[in-house]
């Protein structure tokens, strides 16, 4: 029920119910004219005080009602920066809110202005556009609704919002409600938004395209994000990994437990590291990687990290065939400096021994001694020759 019937009701209730009792009161009690014409008289009086007083009373509380909904209203304005109006179109005069004066910047505090005057912040490449939003929305009977650049009055640019709607007598517009909001920052947290996931698609073509394998986490080590290089090296898919630690999927048995420890400990402390670690793929092949984390930081808070692994499978390989060549050519030389030089030591001793032989039995002892030193060289050099085949061999799998 408005305030508006229930004091009418109230009025109506009081005065059938006075009209009714006082008057049958006053015929009951009182025989004499004169008097009676009194009484009705001071009835009157007495009536229309009381009247009044209830009648302020209740005017008062209503104003009170009225105060605070009008505050609530202005104060829900200003926290979501919506601002109010009304627009009368057959006088051409706009009544603007509290809150609409502050978001535009207009000095003047007065509350009624010129339509012209407030056409002066919108913004004057915008100007023709509200005009044929606002026709459009007259000839279709529709509300009005559109986004705008709009002149503060110290010529700050702001994006508004405008809502509106039309009320028509006769077929014409006479009053226009609407209201404008400041959505500067969504705009441009929009265009901030769009511009950022931008960069972030161009960067993730980017990473889908590299041969290297790459691995997104978020700030817990969890993975986001793998390209289209990991799964075909690894034979594991977004599905796979998506969730998980990288190394619960990758590590195995060989996995070196001090290169993992040193992984984990970077990573509790936001470092960069890199580190050379063994790695299965799904079908168990061993595989090794060098590990590149960066962490990804945010507004100086940490959000994720990038891994970037590099397959060095062939360089270890190549690495442990460098090692074997190494321990085969130390052997040779081993051999070289100690075992050859030990019976060919024998074979130029006997050889000085033989010229001073005394008999023919000592000459044939020494010689059947330098032969089977000469056996011995010839086993030696052709241990030595397998060596070197060996190593030939493995240079020409190169």
């Amino acid at each position: 029920m408005s305030g508006a019937l229930r004091i009418s009701l109230i009025f109506l209730f009081i005065g059938l119910l006075w009209v009714t009792l006082s008057d049958a009161l006053a015929f009951y009690f009182i025989d004499d004219k004169t008097t009676l014409q009194q009484v009705n008289l001071y009835k009157g009086y007495f009536f229309m005080i009381v009247i009044s007083v209830l009648l302020h009373s209740m005017v008062k509380s209503n104003n009170k009602l009225l105060l605070k909904k009008t505050k609530f209203i202005a104060d829900a304005e200003e926290l979501a920066h919506i601002g109010g109006w009304e627009y009368f179109p057959t006088e051409r005069r706009m009544v603007i809110s509290k809150e609409l004066r502050r978001i535009l910047k207009i000095a003047n505090h007065k509350s009624d202005f010129d339509v012209t005057d407030v056409a002066d912040y919108v913004h004057p490449d915008d100007i023709k556009l509200v005009r044929d939003k606002f026709s459009a929305a007259v000839t279709n009977h529709t509300n009005l609704r559109l986004v705008h650049r709009a002149i503060t009055g110290d010529e700050q640019v702001l994006f508004v919002e405008q809502i509106a709607k039309i009320e028509y007598a006769d077929g014409l517009p006479y009053l226009v409600r609407g209201t404008v909001q400041d959505i500067t920052q969504t705009i441009e947290l929009r265009d901030t938004l769009a511009k950022t996931s931008q960069e972030n698609q161009h960067l993730l073509d980017i990473m889908s395209k590299i041969k290297s394998m790459v691995i997104i986490t978020d700030k817990n080590g969890l993975v986001t994000w793998i390209n289209p290089a990991f799964t075909k090296r690894t034979g594991y898919t977004l599905e796979d990994m998506a969730g998980k630690r990288p190394s619960q999927i990758l590590h195995g048995p060989e996995t070196s437990a001090e290169a993992f420890n040193a992984i984990q400990q970077d990573i509790i402390n936001e470092r960069y590291t890199k580190v050379e670690i063994l790695n299965y793929t799904k079908t168990g092949e061993k595989y090794w990687v060098e590990v590149n984390i960066t962490p990804i930081v945010t507004d100086n808070r940490l959000s994720g990290f990038i891994t970037i692994q590099v397959d060095i499978t062939e360089k270890k390989a190549y690495q442990e065939k460098l090692q074997h060549q190494n321990t085969l050519l130390n052997e040779v030389a081993w051999m070289t400096s100690h075992e050859i030089r030990k019976p060919v030591a024998s074979i130029l001793a006997l050889a000085e021994l033989s010229k001073h032989a005394s008999s023919r039995e000592e000459k044939d002892e020494y010689v059947d001694v330098l032969v089977s030193c000469v056996e011995d060289l010839d086993n030696i050099v052709r241990h030595f020759t397998a060596k070197i085949n060996t190593i030939e061999q493995n240079k020409q799998a190169e």
